[in-house]
């Protein structure tokens, strides 16, 4: 199948109702049958190895992943995405969610980083609709369709940020929610933010006295 892809940019994307990145995909077809629609099966995967670490930011991968060099391509998502009639180029979107998943390895990776570029592969596959002489024939899309692309880490962060500026959601069981408000209300706490910090600085003083 005469495809390739190329991903030209990545942007934070607007009025969406969670953190959202768009993805700039240029298609390619070389074929002398006219394309006339394709379903394709995007897999995005982070390449952690393909980038230089700072000190500070191998001390946490290696404290959530174990050491860097043992670490393997990470799974970010799949995604749908949906081609309509292509002559020679299209240019489509491919929106990303940024999932607010902190036991993902995906958000602790990224969580890990403090700038640099980070390395992406994404890899096609589907069937793809080609129409000659008023006949329609259905090919398929191999996974071996693949680009590459070095997203910014300021993208992701400016991405996330748009949405929770200065803070994070955390989800919680209700039970263990409200073990720190029971909390700041027997200490009669301004919030529950004062709270955590409280019995935060709490363990790590009584992790200094043991030590």
């Amino acid at each position: 199948m005469h495809l390739n892809f190329e991903i030209l940019k990545a942007l934070p994307k607007t009025q969406c109702l969670s953190p959202t990145l768009n993805f700039l995909v240029q298609v390619h077809y070389l074929g002398k049958e006219c394309l006339d629609s394709a379903l394709l099966q995007v897999r995005v995967m982070i390449e952690p190895k393909i980038k230089d670490y700072s000190l500070s930011e191998l001390k946490r991968i290696e404290r959530r992943f174990g050491p860097p060099e043992s670490l393997n391509s990470i799974l970010w998502c799949e995604k749908m995405l949906l081609l309509n009639r292509i002559n020679s180029i299209q240019t489509v979107d491919l929106p990303i969610e940024i999932r607010d998943d902190h036991e993902s390895a995906m958000w602790y990776y990224f969580s890990s980083l403090e700038g640099g570029e980070i390395f992406l592969k994404f890899f096609f596959s589907g069937i793809c609709y080609l129409l000659a002489e008023d006949k329609i024939t259905v090919r398929s899309i191999p996974w071996s369709s693949e680009c590459s692309y070095l997203m910014p880490y300021e993208i992701w962060k400016e991405t996330l940020f748009r949405y929770y500026p200065d803070s994070l959601w955390i989800r919680l069981d209700h039970s263990l929610y409200e073990r720190p408000q029971d909390y700041q209300l027997s200490h009669r706490l301004p919030s529950l933010q004062t709270a955590l910090e409280r019995l935060l600085d709490k363990e790590q003083t009584e992790t200094r006295r043991i030590g």
